[in-house]
């Protein structure tokens, strides 16, 4: 009701049939069951897996960044940098980034891809310091259906230059 749909194309959406649902519609679903920013990005993805909807297409992701956001990367000279898009591509890095990641930038498949990184290259499972326990903790929070964006935290990784590293991290919000 407060979403401004029928409880039958309510029930149809929540059973998964999202085929074809217009974004205006997803707007209102994502008002009237108060989602947060995470929530309703997942369930415009949710949207867009099921299906074209009936609104315009959505904008590519940029695959490079403008000249002076890679001047600010290389500005920074104290800590490990880059820039990525919604896919996980890395656009840009400084140079501390490029050498903490030069295990996934060793692959030349362009542009570097951290999913790509994580889940398809065995050398991300030694990269990683915590990767078993990763490996749960993500089965746990999968299961769960616990959507949020995650924003700081702490990498541990195993570099194989300089050892083991400890890493907080810092996402600007979009």
């Amino acid at each position: 009701m407060l979403a401004g749909v029928s409880v039958d194309y309510y029930t149809r959406l929540e059973r998964g049939n999202l085929k074809g649902v217009s974004e205006s519609v997803l707007d209102a679903l994502a008002r009237g069951l108060r989602l947060d920013g995470a929530e309703r990005a997942h369930l415009f993805d949710l949207a867009r897996a099921a299906g074209p909807t009936t609104a315009r297409p959505r904008r590519r992701s940029p695959q490079k960044v403008r000249p002076s956001v890679q001047r600010i990367l290389d500005s920074m000279t104290g800590a490990p940098a880059f820039a990525q898009n919604g896919r996980l591509d890395v656009l840009a890095a400084n140079r501390l980034g490029r050498a903490l990641y030069s295990e996934m930038f060793a692959n030349p498949t362009r542009p570097a891809n951290l999913a790509r990184f994580v889940f398809s290259n065995l050398r991300s499972r030694d990269f990683f310091a915590d990767w078993d326990r990763r490996s749960e903790e993500f089965r746990t929070r999968w299961a769960a259906h616990d959507v949020r964006i995650h924003r700081t935290g702490v990498k541990n990784v195993r570099h194989r230059v300089v050892g083991d590293l400890d890493l907080t991290f810092a996402a600007p919000i979009t």
